[in-house]
């Protein structure tokens, strides 16, 4: 009868030893690239493995269905336990400012200022946002970066890895503007990264793409690799492979259109007057035309942009001579970009003197033109149908934004704000994506009662990178 019994015992326990694929130190566990496996040491049982290492003890069933093990029993030592990575709990990441240049802003998910310098580390929630000829490059844990360029806002939704395994959860939210992202390779069931937008979801795994938002709706470019687009009602409801993208618009998710080829230059670029010009060939299908001008070639430094509907184009000449990155693209009736082009040049530095000739004239300060109980009207001097860009802060160096918003009308409403002072600044936005400089900077005082302002305008202290020109 022993001998029958102990045969029995060891079927009982086969699941279990035939999940024993290889021998470890009980109780230490190696990391793989989707799971960790863990080696049992004694009086270990599934329900305990699952609780100490997902958290939720819950996990145990899934757990020994993966290990065919059927049974919450006790596991031999040393026995190998597969435990997947989407089921270890969560851990904080962080972005890291790799390049950034111009007026960039940013605060963490409780309003508080962050100082934006090489660096310099967001966590989730930060919220970030970009002026004109201004450009923030942030590098993951896992080499993925994340470029955001002229006038875009964005926040740093989910940021988080698992547990162990360092597999990357990242979620991005869209509000204004674009945002382009090189995401290193994901395995299956090993994390996730996303872009969201009001109207859109994209997905991905491992690819080079973009997403931006304009009067059509939600626009994603598939440069390499692949991505899952769909509306915040349906996310995935199409793949898109590289070389395509889409619009999710009001009337739902559009279908792949293949993306414009890189526009050529017509001739090398000439600088005169303090301005650098380009005269690109025509390109069948295309609408617009894109130039960017970067300090490296993988364009993570870039310090100007200009967009036009002609093929010539005009960027500032930058500050100091020497290399430079330009990047060309052509933009479809669809208003999606496409591949881009880099080519580097040489470039001599704007003369001080031409500098000075062109200077713009600063924007005046906005001023509290009225107010009640529940808003406040911000006006300046300007004209009906330009466009502007207003920024209400709680600090002088415009670190800590309340509102970034742009407008046709010379003045803006926003809701009253608590008791305090606050800062207002408005820019000059052109229809080529380029910006005039902020105008200086008004405090005013709020309080139960009145508003008023506090001192004469002033010029803003902006932090910049010094490496960035």
């Amino acid at each position: 009868m022993r001998i029958i019994h102990f045969i029995l015992v060891l079927l009982w326990l086969s699941p279990a030893l035939a999940a024993a694929e290889s021998a470890g130190a009980p109780g230490t566990i190696s990391v793989g690239s989707a799971a960790i496996t863990y080696y049992a040491q004694s009086g270990d049982t599934l329900l305990a493995i699952a609780s100490r290492y997902t958290g939720r003890s819950a996990n145990w069933a899934e757990i020994g269905k993966l290990n065919r093990i059927d049974r919450d029993v006790s596991i031999p030592v040393g026995s190998a336990i597969v435990i997947p990575a989407r089921l270890l709990p969560d851990e904080p990441n962080q972005a890291r400012v790799v390049a950034f240049s111009g007026q960039v802003s940013a605060s963490d998910a409780s309003g508080a200022p962050i100082p934006i310098t090489t660096g310099s580390t967001l966590t989730e929630g930060s919220r970030i946002a970009t002026g004109g000829n201004s450009f923030l490059t942030l590098a993951l844990a896992d080499q993925s970066r994340i470029a955001i360029p002229s006038n875009s806002q964005v926040r740093l939704a989910k940021l988080r890895m698992a547990r162990y395994t360092g597999s990357p959860r990242t979620e991005i939210t869209l509000r204004q503007g674009r945002v382009e992202s090189w995401v290193a390779p994901l395995e299956p069931r090993k994390g996730s990264f996303e872009i969201h937008t009001p109207r859109s979801v994209t997905g991905v795994r491992g690819t080079h793409f973009r997403v931006a938002l304009s009067e059509r709706g939600a626009a994603s470019e598939v440069l390499d690799g692949s991505v899952d687009s769909g509306s915040v009602a349906a996310p995935a409801t199409l793949v898109l492979s590289g070389g395509h993208g889409n619009v999710v618009g009001a009337s739902g998710v559009g279908p792949a259109i293949a993306l414009l080829p890189a526009p050529r230059l017509a001739a090398a670029p000439t600088a005169a007057d303090g301005q650098l010009r380009f005269e690109l060939e025509a390109l069948a299908g295309a609408r617009a035309y894109q130039v960017q001008l970067a300090t490296d070639a993988d364009a993570q430094h870039l310090i100007a942009e200009s967009r036009a509907a002609g093929r010539h184009l005009e960027l500032p000449l930058p500050t100091a001579d020497g290399d430079y990155f330009v990047r060309l693209s052509a933009i479809d009736a669809n208003g999606l970009e496409g591949f881009a082009a880099t080519r580097r040049v040489m470039l001599p530095a704007a003369p001080a003197t031409a500098r000075a000739a062109h200077a713009i004239t600063p924007q005046p300060a906005p001023f509290v033109d009225s107010n009640d109980r529940d808003r406040l009207w911000l006006r300046w001097q300007g004209q009906p149908g330009r466009q502007y860009q207003v920024q209400v802060a709680r600090d002088p160096g415009f670190t800590w934004l309340l509102l970034s918003a742009t407008t046709e009308a010379p003045e803006i409403r926003l809701t009253r704000p608590t008791f305090g002072t606050y800062y207002a600044r408005v820019q000059v936005l052109h229809d080529d994506g380029s910006a005039e400089p902020f105008s200086l900077a008004q405090a005013f005082v709020v309080t139960d009662h009145w508003i008023i302002h506090d001192g004469e305008p002033f010029a803003v202290k902006e932090a910049r990178l010094s490496g960035a020109h």
